[in-house]
């Protein structure tokens, strides 16, 4: 499973404090893969961690534990057990900084956020479920200015205490398009 988390970024929440920690994974070898730290100000992290990252178009999560013994401004960890994986239908990358958005839906306004996205869409966190396939808005905070999008929320996967909607664009103007691609280079 590791093998395909090469070239992607992951965040690592410490099982502790709950604090976050993003890596992008440089190599890997079993149930073993390296990382180096996107942050150069983080302390090194250790101990247990729950592994989250977006690739080959699934999300994957799972457990892990990092060692104490790895060169500075890298991570090593070494998976515990079996974890989950949801598919996304396209490409997506992790957002380290969770990015507010509103999803318009049934006349109501959700106030929520991004955990990643891609060219074709994003992942949304929700708190009750929106059936797959239904039509909504969903309008993005950026610092400030508000850029809406209109598209479908194509897979609902159970995440925790609420759920992850996988959301798909359809056609996007053209601005809208180079803000949302702003978004995703600055991750």
């Amino acid at each position: 499973m590791l093998s395909r988390l090469r070239g992607h970024r992951a965040r690592l929440t410490l099982v502790q404090s709950g604090e976050t920690v993003p890596v992008r994974v440089v190599n890997s070898e079993g149930d073993e893969a390296v990382a180096i730290l996107e942050h150069r100000d983080i302390a090194q992290p250790h101990g247990s961690v729950i592994v989250e990252v977006f690739a080959d178009q699934k999300y994957l999560i799972f457990p892990a534990e990092i060692g104490k013994d790895a060169p500075p401004q890298a991570v090593v960890f070494r998976t515990t057990g079996k974890g989950n994986e949801a598919e996304t239908g396209a490409e997506f990358s992790l957002l380290f900084e969770r990015l507010p958005v509103i999803v318009k839906f049934n006349f109501k306004k959700i106030k929520t956020h991004i955990i990643g996205g891609g060219p074709e869409g994003m992942a949304i966190m929700l708190d009750a479920a929106i059936p797959a396939n239904t039509k909504v808005e969903v309008t993005i905070d950026d610092d400030g200015r508000l850029i809406e999008t209109e598209g479908y929320i194509t897979h609902l996967h159970k995440r925790g205490k609420g759920f992850m909607a996988i959301y798909m664009f359809t056609d996007m103007p053209r601005v809208t398009s180079m803000y949302w691609n702003r978004i995703l280079k600055s991750g």
